[in-house]
């Protein structure tokens, strides 16, 4: 009451001022000092008093349209959804965002009960949830899946609060619509990702375990038996008495620790080849195609474009295992004859496509790689995702397979 007053007292002031600045260049100076001049007077700033309550009767109208276009834009283009719904779910206000979630227009969509959009289990549960009183203050947060006029069904996180009488009687519901649909179908691929790590890490961890039984029964099976020979005859010569036969049997012991150390180092080789190290990626695929030729009758022709002397160790490493891979499931399971295998290298990617002339395979119905089948193409591909790369196939029943990979080159001192 004190407030209104001083703002009377205030604007009076401010009138009289206004009249006084007008005094002076009015006719009003001239007028005789009688009770006309002094009502006159009044009638004046009373007249000042009206306008400069309309001017500010003007600005905060102007001020209040402002704030309601803001609000409004605010309102129809957020990034959320907002309904405002009766005790029921009956649809009073939306907002644009919320007419796109469910791809109708706001007429259509004013006057609906919202669990009319919804999949049959979301409507019961918000069916439940209208049942039990909300509490002020109090905000709840569902999950729900609508079914749009048109499209596909979106995943969507209802935050629900409460609207009160001041004696905290609800009135409505004011609900915004948060679309999780990506949210949800990221963290679907994550579980996924995470399924195809284990996946990987348990075939890792097999490999492991047929690498090193295959060193070790190579070890016992050809080494161990040769140097157990070789030291049997060795025994024997220490009781023989005439000298050529010493010669002899420490002649075939000479040669069964050459064929140990023969084979040792082929173990050596199959493990971490020399050449790969020493001559780099490209005379490395040469020597595998050859030993591929050798071993198993396959002709592979090589073919290499560009200069890879500048790759770093663990990427010579991967591409040497990876074409080391696809060559091996060619042996085991193509029946092929001839290869095409191609390493290219330009500015930012390299590339190996390795073309056989087998049996080939519908790529649709491909199992996935059998127990004994080492990574397979599984295994590449999940190496290639933390380069950033791509494994491609191509294969049809009777017609051969081609397999391309493709990654982002990595240079020394990066």
């Amino acid at each position: 009451m004190k407030k209104s007053e001083d703002n009377k007292k205030e604007l009076r002031k401010q009138a009289e001022d206004k009249v006084a600045k007008l005094r002076e260049r009015d006719l009003l100076r001239y007028l005789p000092q009688y009770e006309e001049k002094r009502q006159i007077h009044e009638l004046q700033i009373h007249q000042v008093e009206l306008e400069m309550q309309n001017e500010e009767m003007t600005r905060t109208q102007q001020e209040l349209d402002k704030s309601r276009s803001r609000y409004k834009e605010l309102y129809d283009l957020a990034p959320v959804g907002y309904v405002t719904l009766d005790k029921l779910g009956l649809i009073h206000e939306a907002n644009i965002t919320a007419t796109t979630l469910l791809n109708v227009s706001r007429a259509a969509l004013i006057g609906k009960y919202i669990q009319s959009f919804m999949d049959q289990e979301s409507a019961d549960a918000l069916h439940l949830f209208f049942r039990k009183p909300l509490m002020p203050g109090v905000k709840e947060i569902l999950g729900c899946r609508l079914r749009p006029a048109e499209g596909t069904p979106v995943e969507i996180s209802l935050n629900v609060s409460g609207e009160y009488t001041q004696s905290d009687k609800l009135v409505r519901y004011r609900v915004v619509l948060v679309d999780v649909s990506r949210l949800k179908l990221m963290e679907r691929q994550a579980l996924e990702t995470a399924e195809r790590l284990r996946s990987l890490a348990s075939e890792l961890n097999l490999s492991e375990e047929r690498t090193r039984k295959a060193i070790v029964d190579t070890l016992h099976n050809e080494v161990c038996q040769t140097l157990a020979l070789t030291r049997m005859r060795l025994s024997s010569a220490t009781n023989l008495p005439k000298e050529e036969a010493v010669v002899k049997i420490v002649d075939e012991a000479l040669d069964g620790l050459g064929l140990a150390i023969k084979q040792i180092r082929s173990l050596m080789v199959e493990i971490s080849p020399p050449v790969l190290h020493d001559l780099g990626i490209g005379a490395t695929i040469d020597w595998l195609a050859e030993r591929i030729l050798v071993e198993h009758g396959i002709d592979v022709k090589a073919v290499k474009t560009g200069d890879f002397s500048d790759l770093v160790q663990d990427m010579k490493i991967m591409l040497y295992q990876m074409t080391k891979e696809l060559l091996v499931n060619i042996v085991k399971h193509s029946d092929s004859r001839q290869v095409l295998l191609t390493l290219e290298r330009d500015e930012h990617t390299i590339s190996i496509r390795v073309r056989d002339d087998g049996k080939g395979f519908d790529v649709r119905e491909a199992a996935p790689p059998a127990a004994d089948s080492g990574f397979g193409l599984f295994g590449i591909r999940e190496r290639l995702k933390s380069y950033n790369g791509s494994l491609h196939i191509e294969s049809q029943k009777g017609k051969g397979t081609t397999v391309s990979i493709r990654l982002p080159v990595e240079k020394k001192g990066k």
